[in-house]
């Protein structure tokens, strides 16, 4: 009748063998949870001739978190859209975090329909006559 008792260079072997599909087990789950989780994103507003408030206004933004962006023109000067990594020509820019994000916001001077001044502050959109 044959031993049970394995051959001392196959349990090694073996066991080598599993610790290491254990380990890229481990290190493919590690990496697969570590890109599941919820990345903290920065946003990072540039503008000339204004100034833009975001809402909420904070340095780091979860994963699919809502971030309103509304342009304050100068004085003289009106809102003509976003640019860089969201392009858009409509007045305040809705933005999903889902990267870090870095936007523009431009202006353009503003010339008023004769008969009206100027305004002290920046205005959103011109005058529709």
């Amino acid at each position: 009748m044959r031993s049970m008792i394995p051959h001392p260079e196959t349990t090694c072997r073996y066991s080598r063998l599993r610790r290491e599909s254990v380990l890229v087990v481990l290190l493919a789950i590690v990496a697969s949870a570590s890109e599941s989780q919820a990345a903290p994103y920065t946003l990072t507003v540039t503008a000339s001739h204004g100034s833009v408030v975001a809402s909420p206004a904070k340095a780091l933004y979860n994963e699919g978190e809502m971030v309103k962006l509304v342009p304050l023109p100068d004085a003289g000067y009106c809102s003509t859209g976003w640019s860089g990594d969201a392009r858009s020509k409509s007045v305040v820019l809705n933005l999903t975090m889902n990267s870090n994000k870095a936007i523009t916001a431009n202006f353009g001077p503003w010339t008023p329909p004769i008969g009206v001044r100027i305004p002290e502050f920046g205005i959103f959109e011109t005058y529709r006559m």
